[in-house]
């Protein structure tokens, strides 16, 4: 009798996305005359590039007149190569060290097939919720009833340590880390990712870098790629993406780098993970890829980012002017907003939504040590950063009465 994986049922919540889109067409049914601010989902507001338009136009023309079948699993030479000659030329990544796929979230969760089964975790907290849940489905960790995880170690991003992970003093073999980070908003600073490559030198370790939001990183002293730490080669596995940087979250298309120096054969291994399990990622969209990485396209991408981040700056600015505990939007359009005492997050969640009609997101979504905390996502317009400006200027002055109010409730 066919029977279904009991490691689903382990989850202990839902997925923190859907939720919070759902509660986003409630509010728009609850108040139907009022402009909704999302700032929940990190998602794009802005149209595609019209270069990157053209260029999926034209594959499709080009699909018309040629036969153009199955591709290679692992990319495009051509994209490939671009990437490497756009990121990685002075880094000694090569292009058969680059995978194409359809997005981060892909690879990031799929990677953990070639590594066994026992293989101890170790997961950044509070962090993209993919990490853990990908984790539990996969069987990979047990929830023990204390919400600790057999073969999992927690690393935490707090205030005490300024959002900056540091390495256990224990042996783990696979670490996920993500810089900038989401949700909190935070960079690694160069330093401190060498801690994390000397660690994982020494214990033969391999750490699983997301750099979804490294187009965002404007700090002279933070690293765009874990490659540019001395020995990480050796040690890491890199994930990127032009979801955010050029527009793909709805084209989907990342890579992923692997390079043939890890001291375990990942590359072949991946290499035959996808000539097994995927088709490749769809010519038009591999051919747009190519498009968003040229010259012209990437000075449009780093001004439309430029604007993102000056969204930021000043919604962050409103709020400690104000009196309010935020963190991150450096090199980063995440703010991590600390909640008033009296709150738990969901009642923060619920007051911002009924008071400001402004969409965040708990910060108990992204696990362990976020619940103290709402995530703003600035992947808006300068007409909605205005009219939020606007509204938190008049809502922020009476914050502390309804902090009392809710507080001797």
């Amino acid at each position: 009798m066919a029977t279904t994986s009991s490691f689903f049922n382990q989850l202990n919540k839902r997925y923190i996305f859907p939720v919070i889109e759902e509660k986003l067409s409630q509010t728009k049914r609850k108040y139907p005359n009022q402009e909704i601010l999302n700032l929940g989902v990190g998602d794009i507001n802005h149209t595609l590039e019209p270069s990157i338009a053209k260029a999926i136009c034209n594959a499709g023309n080009e699909m018309e007149q040629n036969v153009i079948g199955y591709g290679s699993s692992l990319g495009l030479d051509d994209l490939r190569k671009e990437i490497e000659n756009v990121y990685y030329n002075d880094l000694s990544i090569t292009k058969d060290e680059i995978f194409i796929s359809d997005g981060i979230n892909s690879d990031i969760t799929n990677i953990l097939d070639l590594f066994a089964p026992n293989s101890k975790l170790a997961i950044i907290t509070p962090a993209y919720p993919v990490y853990l849940d990908n984790a539990i489905i996969s069987g990979r960790i047990t929830p023990n009833e204390d919400g600790s995880f057999d073969n999992l170690l927690f690393i935490e991003c707090s205030e005490e340590n300024n959002f900056s992970p540091h390495p256990p003093n224990e042996k783990v073999d696979i670490i996920y880390l993500c810089s900038p980070q989401n949700p909190c908003g935070t960079a690694i600073k160069k330093t401190a990712l060498k801690l994390w490559v000397d660690y994982a030198i020494k214990h033969k370790a391999i750490i699983l870098f997301d750099a979804a939001y490294e187009a965002f990183i404007r700090s002279s002293d933070v690293a765009h790629s874990i490659y540019e730490i001395e020995r990480a080669r050796n040690v890491a596995i890199e994930f990127r993406s032009l979801s955010k940087s050029a527009g793909f979250s709805g084209l989907r298309l990342g890579y992923t780098i692997i390079p043939h120096s890890l001291h375990l054969p990942l590359n072949s291994l991946w290499t035959t993970r996808l000539e097994i399990k995927s088709n490749g990622v769809s010519f038009p969209i591999q051919k747009a890829a190519i498009a968003a990485l040229m010259p012209n396209s990437m000075e449009k991408q780093r001004l439309q980012i430029d604007k993102y981040l000056s969204y930021t700056k000043k919604i962050k600015t409103t709020l400690k002017n104000h009196g309010q505990i935020v963190y991150g939007g450096d090199d980063s359009i995440y703010l991590w907003w600390k909640i008033p005492e009296g709150y738990t997050d969901w009642d923060f969640f619920d007051l911002l939504l009924n008071k400001l009609y402004l969409i965040a997101i708990p910060g108990s979504g992204f696990g362990k040590g976020g619940s103290d905390f709402v995530r703003l996502s600035c992947f808006i317009n300068e007409e909605t950063c205005n009219t939020l400006l606007m509204r938190l200027t008049k809502f922020l002055p009476t914050l502390k009465s309804e902090e009392a109010l809710c507080t001797t409730n």
